[in-house]
């Protein structure tokens, strides 16, 4: 069997196809999709080799498809790191529960200190877990964004 040309290859479900003209609105049944065809007919299929495209070709198709590059990702503001912290079900469950028990001690008489005690004390839980994952994350995103400023361009 022949392989199929680039107008029959159809992306695997899911996936977006990003030029409308190019998209493929044929039943299923007219072309394999790409991830079904042995290595060899899609590198037929795509003028390809598993030694990569000649730069003549590559010259040619980046008018069309643009670099070969990730888009760079924004770099988030410390304090919306932070901030994210807080966002996460479990500090959310222990922000409401400290809520609650601020709220029990407020209402209750005679107020007895160990209620207050055990609402700070679950707040700070959720201050201590935000602060670890910070610290985490911070350096860590700045030395992907380091090694990421070390790939060349």
């Amino acid at each position: 069997m022949p392989p199929p040309d680039m107008k029959t290859l159809r992306p695997r479900q899911g996936h977006r196809i990003t030029d409308p003209e190019r998209a493929d609105t044929s039943p299923p049944e007219t072309g394999p999709e790409v991830y079904a065809l042995a290595p060899p007919d899609v590198f037929r299929a795509l003028a390809g080799s598993t030694g990569g495209r000649t730069s003549d070709v590559a010259r040619q198709r980046l008018p069309e498809h643009g670099p070969n590059e990730l888009p760079v990702a924004r770099r988030r503001p410390a304090w919306r790191q932070l901030a994210a912290q807080f966002t996460d079900l479990f500090a959310i469950v222990l922000l409401a529960a400290s809520a609650i028990t601020f709220l029990a001690y407020a209402l209750e008489e005679p107020r007895e200190p160990g209620t207050v005690q055990l609402a700070v004390a679950i707040a700070c839980v959720v201050l201590l877990n935000a602060a670890i994952g910070f610290a985490q994350e911070y350096p860590a995103e700045r030395t992907a964004q380091t090694l990421q400023a070390m790939v060349p361009h």
